[in-house]
């Protein structure tokens, strides 16, 4: 994700009043992320299928550019302040392929529809975000874009001090490297979760997968 959503998304939080600003948790930049599925608890033996599901419609796709645009793209619901992305064919496309490879290896789809965007702020106290909150923000960082040009598998630890989420599969969007060369890595654990997710130049779409030492883990992809 470009430094410039976070800073943009900074700088309209400080427009806010007090108040409000802090009654959401803020995602600081690094965190920014389109993530494309998360898979929750996930038994260890489809940890393997589940890094070869994210490389092989990687390879089916060219880079791609996304964007964020206008303030009808803010959703605002559950406590959860969001920026839906535009013209995000590409990304659905991408995201319906991932579903497929991992249908086949036995992990089932979604029953909720996908919604391409970046959570930038969740409420403290889940209560739904106040519209004012969507529209600053949503002027700050329209027209704000990069272009897409990896799915990075994530594995997340939850943990006292908070989530830690470590890659463990990079894959380039378009054709495979020459052979020989590797895409990524899959750790081993007992249980993991991981989160696919889109990165690209000043872009990253990733994926949280968490490791637990021997109950089952959630993925995201």
């Amino acid at each position: 994700m470009p430094s410039a959503v976070g800073e943009r998304v900074a700088t309209a939080a400080e427009q806010l009043p007090a108040s409000v600003r802090t009654s959401l948790r803020w995602l600081p930049s690094e965190a920014l992320h389109v993530t494309l599925r998360f898979l929750g608890a996930t038994p260890r033996a489809l940890i393997p299928g589940i890094g070869e599901a994210v490389r092989a419609p990687a390879a089916d796709q060219e880079a791609f550019p996304l964007w964020i645009d206008g303030p009808a793209l803010v959703l605002a619901r559950s406590g959860v302040l969001a920026l839906r992305l535009a013209d995000a064919e590409p990304l659905i496309r991408l995201r319906d392929q991932l579903d497929a490879t991992l249908e086949r290896i036995g992990v089932a789809r979604e029953g909720r529809p996908f919604r391409a965007h970046v959570t930038v702020a969740r409420s403290r106290g889940r209560q739904r975000v106040d519209r004012s909150v969507t529209d600053v923000v949503a002027a700050a960082v329209a027209g704000t874009g990069w272009r897409a040009e990896e799915v990075v598998l994530f594995e997340s630890h939850l943990g006292p001090a908070g989530a830690r989420h470590d890659r463990m599969v990079v894959a380039a969007l378009g054709p495979r490297p020459a052979a020989g060369r590797a895409d990524g890595r899959i750790g081993e654990a007992s249980g993991q979760r991981p989160t696919a997710q889109v990165r690209g130049s000043q872009s990253t779409c990733r994926s949280p997968s968490e490791r637990a030492s021997s109950p089952p883990s959630d993925y995201s992809t």
